[in-house]
């Protein structure tokens, strides 16, 4: 019989759209989903918050430890976060790309947006050109789409890029 066998310790970004089609409902599910995120970390993990609207706002430098602290610290930087502006998807892919890859841990992003892109970088194909330099650490790119104008295209050839998955879902 096998041994169970402890999780891999993996870094994790949380990247949530705070542009103004998330006013309301939308933004409670995404407030939801990273609490509920945060709670299910294993205690070698790592993470980072990225919020985007028409500009990207980080909740730390760089990833930060999986401690009740950092985790107390994160949720208070989305419930703070306000559904504001147009929908920068290229500068949040890239902030929540930074950081040097750790060959050790996976690294996982969760993209959770509801909407195409209005700011930045707009042209879908610059997007998905530019993502492999972006994404030095081999990062698996996880996008929820949340509602009817989510620009599935994009979000799905990003997520078989970097080889992941796409789950949608309509507001109710």
């Amino acid at each position: 019989s096998l041994e169970p066998v402890d999780p891999l310790p993996k870094d994790l970004v949380l990247v949530v759209d705070t542009s103004g089609s998330m006013r309301g409902e939308k933004m409670e599910q995404a407030r939801e989903a990273v609490t509920y995120c945060l709670d299910h970390l294993n205690p070698g993990d790592r993470f980072n918050v990225v919020t985007f609207g028409s500009e990207v706002k980080r909740f730390s430098k760089g990833l930060s430890d999986n401690t009740p602290a950092n985790r107390e610290a994160a949720r208070s930087f989305i419930e703070d976060s306000v559904a504001l502006g147009r929908t920068h998807i290229s500068g949040a892919l890239e902030a929540g790309l930074k950081g040097k890859p750790d060959a050790e841990r996976p690294r996982m992003m969760i993209f959770l947006t509801d909407g195409t892109p209005t700011a930045g970088e707009m042209n879908p194909e610059k997007i998905l050109k530019a993502l492999p330099k972006m994404n030095q650490a081999r990062t698996r790119i996880f996008v929820m789409g949340v509602g009817k104008d989510v620009n599935t295209h994009l979000l799905d050839r990003i997520t078989e890029q970097t080889k992941a998955f796409s789950q949608y879902v309509l507001p109710e």
